[in-house]
């Protein structure tokens, strides 16, 4: 996990590891759609967010399972040079 400033982001790694986090139930697809304009997740771009450009996807939203249960991880889409990262409690 990195310190983005005003948010933390998460950055999966081939080794793995374990995050705190909430875990909520959304019963409608509306929701989440409004979470990813939240998080500037864009499905059809992929790619790093450019905000000169608008666009891109500043969080890619992940499929995962946590405790046995379906949910989805908003992952860092950005650079990590020069990010400090969050020491794991």
């Amino acid at each position: 996990m990195y310190d983005l400033g005003d948010y933390p982001g998460v950055v999966l790694s081939p080794t793995g590891g374990v995050v705190e986090a909430e875990l909520y139930r959304i019963d409608r697809h509306l929701i989440l759609q409004t979470l990813d304009d939240f998080e500037l997740y864009r499905p059809g771009e992929p790619g790093p967010y450019d905000p000169c450009a608008g666009r891109g996807s500043l969080f890619v939203r992940r499929p995962i399972v946590a405790n046995g249960v379906r949910a989805y991880l908003y992952v860092w889409n950005g650079r990590t040079a020069g990010v400090r990262q969050i020491a794991a409690k």
